[in-house]
Parts: structure tokens; sequence; C-alpha cells
């Protein structure tokens, strides 16, 4: 029994460290958490999905653009997922009833963002098929549309995102 009473308050006590250090990560820029300045980092990550594809489709087999594009589009979803303040990965516990909410619906557009990318890539399967490089631009295509779902519900939050209010930032 004390052991399980034991592992328990380790783990509350973790629990609220990560929750402190969550909550300093996301105080770290609060003039920056503006519904203008998530969208403008959102339309940055879709132009480098939308340059992915295309470099994808003129040069298959040019790998290190293709790396440093998603490199630095990991790096904005880093920065939106802090201007998010985390609410598209955050758990039901970690999580009030309004940002639940918003996870929710922001994972239900996702969805249907990403049933739209499949119906592309079939278009553009059956648009260039009996190329002799179709495979290797496929599953290039699909490894970007699987990693775009994957970000989906962080792009939809931070373009839908209201501002925060100033009395919740102090």
């Amino acid at each position: 029994m004390n052991k399980a009473v034991e592992r328990e308050q380790r783990r509350q006590a973790l629990r609220s460290e990560m929750e402190r250090t969550r909550a300093k990560a996301f105080r770290a820029a609060p003039t920056w958490r503006t519904r203008i300045r998530r969208r403008l980092l959102a339309g940055v990550v879709l132009a480098i999905i939308v340059a992915s594809v295309v470099l994808l489709h003129l040069l298959p087999g040019a790998f290190l653009p293709i790396a440093l594009l998603f490199v630095v589009g990991c790096v904005a979803l880093v920065g939106l997922r802090l201007l998010t303040r985390g609410v598209a990965e955050g758990l039901d516990a970690q999580l009030d009833e309004r940002d639940r909410a918003l996870r929710d619906r922001a994972v239900r557009t996702s969805h249907l963002l990403t049933i739209g990318g499949v119906a592309a890539l079939t278009l553009y399967v059956a648009i260039t098929q009996g190329r002799p490089d179709l495979a290797e631009r496929t599953m290039s295509m699909l490894v970007t549309l699987a990693w775009s779902a994957v970000f989906a519900p962080t792009l939809v939050l931070a373009w839908t995102l209201p501002d925060d209010d100033p009395e919740d930032l102090a």
C-alpha cells in the first residue's frame, strides 16, 4: 500500500512540475500570441508543405531540400504549438472544457482537410498514371500528406483560435 501511495505522490509531483514548466514556456511569448502572428506562422507552415509537394513533383529524388524544408517546418510547428498553448496535443485531464471543445473541433476540421488531401493525392496518381517513377513520387507525396495530417489540428487551431484575454496572461 505504501509503495502505491509513494508512486502516486511522485506521479503528482512530476505532473505539477510538468505543468509549471509548460506554463512557463507558454508565458514566454505573450506578445507573439496574437491571431495575426499565429496565422502568419501557420501560413509559413502551409507554404512549406506546398513547396515540399511541388519539389517532390519536380525533383522526386531531391532529399536535401525536402529535409531542410521539413526541419524548418518542424521548428515553425513547435512555435505554433507554443502559441496555441498545446491545446491540440493536450490530454483530457490537462484541458478545461473550453479547450477540449476547441481541440475536438480542430481535430474534426483537420480530419476533413486530410480527406481532401487523400482525394487530391488520388487525383494526382490518376493524372500521372503510366510514369516510370510514379511509385516513388506517390510515396513521397503520401509521406508529406501523413505529416500534414499529424500537424493539421495545430494549424487549424492557430488559424481559428481567438486572441488571449490580457487578464489570463497576467
